[in-house]
């Protein structure tokens, strides 16, 4: 059974429940996210976790409606460099240096475009307990030029934070909902309605057995 994880609930009204899929809400921010999701995989005990949501473009390259699935996600807004430490890294309680976290690769890959949505695989996403601005992200140049991000949200790195500590393998699939130039949705609620359906369709292409998948890539 495959556990999808949103900080809301709006970002889990397109997931279609099932025997096979469980969607479950975990807050918002990393406290909350990564509380949350591993409580939730001691009950459903899943074979899968996908965190999902919308994310805030980094990168130039990318566009409202874009999908980024990571292959590893970071913690940007911790800095301990004055201990020896690289950005985003902290110590575990044993000592030892953690911070950037890899993903899992899709069962069934690659997608390229899909309804029409360039989707970007084997990039880097940070997450932070704040909501990055368009000032910001022009502010904060380590972000593209040090730990080269793609893009940004608030849970993803708890979510998968979570899975690795509960040994369950872990996916990331966030659509973009504004840009480094400041371009943003029009309508919130018709793109977050619009965004879970699509990742919807790609955790069943990408997750699901061949008998189960939808027949069509475009």
């Amino acid at each position: 059974m495959m556990l999808v994880v949103a900080s809301s609930a709006k970002e889990l009204q397109g997931i279609v429940e099932s025997d096979r899929v469980k969607s479950v809400c975990v807050g918002v921010g990393k406290v909350q996210a990564a509380v949350e999701t591993y409580s939730a995989i001691l009950t459903y005990a899943p074979s899968f976790v996908i965190g999902i949501g919308s994310c805030g473009a980094i990168e130039d390259y990318l566009k409202v409606g874009d999908v980024v699935i990571p292959s590893k996600v970071v913690q940007y807004d911790i800095d301990l460099r004055r201990f020896g430490l690289s950005r985003g890294e902290v110590f575990t309680a044993e000592g030892k240096k953690t911070g950037w976290l890899a993903t899992d690769r899709l069962p069934h890959r690659p997608f390229g475009i899909i309804d029409g949505r360039r989707v970007w695989e084997d990039v880097y996403l940070g997450s932070a307990d704040r909501f990055l601005s368009p000032n910001d992200r022009i502010s904060h140049h380590f972000l593209v030029d040090e730990m080269h991000l793609a893009a940004v949200d608030m849970e993803s790195h708890a979510m998968v934070a979570a899975a690795k500590r509960a040994q369950v393998p872990v996916a990331i699939i966030r659509v973009v909902s504004d840009t480094w130039f400041g371009d943003r949705a029009k309508s919130l609620p018709n793109f977050l309605k619009e965004a879970s359906a699509l990742i919807d369709r790609i955790i069943r292409i990408g997750y699901m057995e061949p008998s189960e998948k939808s027949p069509t890539i475009l």
